[in-house]
């Protein structure tokens, strides 16, 4: 979550009738008013890990006159952040993976109306007819760290194909390939057929560059069919019909 924001709640919170907008916020942050994780801290739009960080605001009384310090303090009061909100959804078929689109069903379109908040957010997209495992949060700093590529966080993927793939197939996304469209270079990943059926296959990786496996597998001389993410991370939509959504539970929000 922005670092502004959460000031912004704890001005609302403590100061009900005093100024509590979102400039103030950002002023008493630039001023460096606030320690995070006992570090000064003055940029408004730092994503906070709100699970895992400390917020203080420090107040200094060894000089004439209180005074906000971030080097020397007697006395830091913890700020509690707003509560953040986490969500699996199964994404159905049709729908992108956007708040709104211009003449595109979007993924918000099956978000329940309790699940409704102005700072809800699906963490990275799925293409337009692909289906699985989608997570929402209100914490900006979670998806950050979710999507940032040195995370490393897996992605497992069924794949249709329309044609089987060549007996190298394995090795050549082992090595990690090159794109020839576009000279992108890929990390490594993983590719596991299914030895019952050649036109099915499931795929590992932790990057997410635009239409990743489509263009693996067109490169690789097959064509996506239909196209399912099973697994972020640790987290898949087991027992989630396509378009359903749920809360994570506690369990899954500490994971």
């Amino acid at each position: 979550m922005r670092f502004d924001a959460i000031i912004q709640h704890w001005l609302q919170t403590t100061q009900p009738s005093g100024n509590t907008n979102l400039k103030r916020a950002q002023s008493l942050i630039r001023n460096g008013d606030f320690l995070v994780n006992g570090e000064s801290c003055c940029d408004p739009k730092h994503q906070v890990l709100t699970l895992a960080e400390t917020i203080t605001t420090a107040v200094n009384t060894s000089g004439p006159t209180p005074s906000l310090s971030y080097t020397r303090f007697a006395r830091a009061t913890t700020i509690n952040p707003p509560p953040t909100f986490f969500y699996l959804m199964n994404k159905p078929r049709n729908c992108v993976s956007a708040r709104t689109d211009k003449s595109l069903p979007t993924v918000f379109n099956h978000v329940p109306q309790a699940y409704h908040h102005p700072d809800l957010s699906n963490i990275g997209r799925l293409d337009l007819h692909t289906t699985g495992t989608l997570l929402f949060t209100t914490d900006g700093g979670i998806l950050s760290l979710l999507l940032f590529p040195t995370s490393k966080v897996y992605k497992v993927y069924r794949v249709t194909l329309t044609t089987p793939l060549p007996d190298d197939a394995e090795v050549s996304v082992a090595k990690g390939m090159l794109l020839v469209d576009d000279n992108t270079q890929l990390s490594p990943a993983t590719l596991h057929r299914n030895p019952t059926n050649p036109l099915t296959c499931a795929i590992t990786v932790h990057e997410g560059v635009f239409h990743q496996i489509k263009r693996m597998m067109k490169q690789l001389g097959s064509e996506v069919a239909a196209l399912h993410r099973e697994r972020f991370g640790e987290f898949t939509v087991e027992g989630l019909e396509e378009g359903e959504m749920r809360p994570m539970t506690e369990k899954e929000v500490t994971r």
